[in-house]
């Protein structure tokens, strides 16, 4: 079929640029990979190679995905997910440090990322091959998951160097950018892709359109966008920009059983496994998250199972049950419900539209405009079998709120751990998990340690407090 020839060309071109992603971030020196950047970025096709392979990579192609891991360590981290063996186990208990006991990954690979979307910045800024067209679109791309990445990043530690250049002579030295400054600086690089980046998604040559949604465009940044505005209080926009998302004809909320499926009506963007290579992965969330043996990494945590309503089709559609004996039943995530494929079936799915509804509401109901907030709310739990919610108060409407993003975006990109800080609410559930886990809760944990490692070779950086 048209589509899936349309989907391989884009899996199989990112295997051509790779760059040294073993290295930690901060050391990396000029990159060795199989064609020169020179030679990459002389040719359509080859310069969009080197940026789909950040999203090869997302998806799980390698066998791993750090999308994986953020949803796994923060739920375990916080109140969404409990550990089965001691494999997860410091997490759950909330300790970690700068050394042995690290989610290194959580820091390393966006670097890694962050890197190649710079080296495609300024590949496609040198290239006197490459038409407007193509360049455009690269670099409204390139922004945009640079800014994925570092938003991420700020969220998770705080502080962080913001990486612009491939000079790591500069990248090694830089000091630490504070949450706030580097908002500022996503709102810049997302408005200018926002410029830059095609309405419709491109194919894996960027010489023509796909129904594929594995490719950001305009609608991703917006997305993107509407997430950012509300981390930094900007409720007017927030409001502004997920309404724009909201109004595109192209997205809608889909069937529960039907959210995670491949272009799904409500997918934003997606990233896909590549069914050329020996990775038969439906998804990788599939793969990791499902339980089909006694003694998983993960299971759902009581908590969690009690957050949702009698009747909430979430609770039969999105989780699963498996029964290793007479006293031991585990509840997954089972958003995702394939394992094993040979076939596209299921996508990971980053940005849907779910989300900018409860984003809208959000901002809403920050700016006092309670029924326009409950009609959002009402739209999400509508879908899952659930009566309208009656606002009465902005604090019920703001409780309503953070509810509904609890059982909408559980095991998905850490929405969990993210909105319980930005919420405001972290510490008030954190102690409370932390006497039933066992755990000792401090405010500083909100903030994850740096890896000493880096720290040391760069002395600019500074630990976060209480590490």
């Amino acid at each position: 079929m048209i589509i899936n020839k349309q989907v391989n060309v884009l899996l199989i071109l990112p295997i051509v640029f790779t760059v040294q992603s073993c290295k930690k971030m901060l050391e990396i020196s000029p990159p060795k990979s199989e064609i020169s950047a020179e030679t990459v970025f002389k040719d359509a096709s080859t310069a969009t190679a080197a940026l789909t392979s950040i999203y090869y990579k997302m998806a799980g192609n390698e066998g791993t995905s750090v999308g994986l891991d953020l949803t796994k360590i923060s739920g375990v981290y916080s109140d969404e997910l409990q550990n089965q063996n001691s494999n997860y186990r410091n997490y759950y208990l909330n300790f970690m440090n700068g050394n042995a006991i690290n989610p290194s990954s959580m820091w390393s690979v966006p670097f890694t990322y962050i890197y190649e979307a710079n080296i495609v910045l300024e590949g496609v800024q040198k290239s006197d091959k490459l038409n407007e067209k193509v360049k455009k679109q690269l670099s409204g791309e390139a922004l945009f998951i640079r800014s994925f990445w570092f938003y991420y990043l700020i969220e998770l530690y705080g502080t962080v160097p913001y990486i612009v250049t491939t000079d790591y002579s500069v990248n090694q030295k830089l000091p630490g950018l504070s949450q706030k400054e580097i908002l500022l600086n996503l709102i810049t690089d997302l408005k200018r892709a926002e410029e830059l980046i095609s309405s419709e998604y491109m194919n894996g040559n960027t010489n023509g359109v796909t129904v594929d949604r594995v490719r950001p465009n305009k609608a991703a940044v917006r997305a993107l966008l509407a997430r950012v505005f509300l981390t930094a209080g900007e409720y007017v926009l927030a409001e502004q920009y997920s309404t724009q998302v909201i109004n595109d004809v192209r997205y809608g909320l889909a069937m529960l059983d039907e959210v995670f499926l491949v272009n799904s009506v409500e997918a934003i963007w997606q990233v896909a496994i590549s069914f050329d290579n020996s990775i038969n992965y439906a998804t990788i969330e599939g793969q990791y998250l499902l339980i089909n043996q006694p003694n998983p990494d993960v299971s759902l945590s009581r908590h969690l199972l009690q957050a949702f309503e009698d009747g909430d089709r979430r609770l039969k559609s999105w989780v699963g049950i498996f029964t290793a004996g007479p006293k031991d039943t585990l509840y997954f995530p089972n958003k995702y419900k394939l394992a094993i494929s040979n076939t596209p079936i299921e996508r990971s799915t980053i940005l849907r539209l779910a989300e900018q509804y409860l984003i809208r509401s959000e901002a809403r109901c920050r700016l006092g405009e309670l029924a326009g907030a409950a009609e959002d709310i009402s739209l999400i739990r509508n879908r899952a079998g659930l009566g309208i919610f009656k606002t009465s108060s902005q604090k019920l409407t703001f409780q309503a709120i953070v509810e509904e993003r609890r059982r909408e975006f559980f095991c998905e990109w850490g929405h969990r751990w993210i909105d319980m800080k930005r919420l405001d609410v972290v510490d008030s559930i954190m102690h409370k998990e932390a006497t039933f886990k066992g755990a000792i809760w401090a405010t500083y944990k909100k903030l994850w340690p740096l890896p000493e490692s880096d720290l040391n070779r760069n002395p600019n950086l500074k630990q976060n407090p209480g590490y």
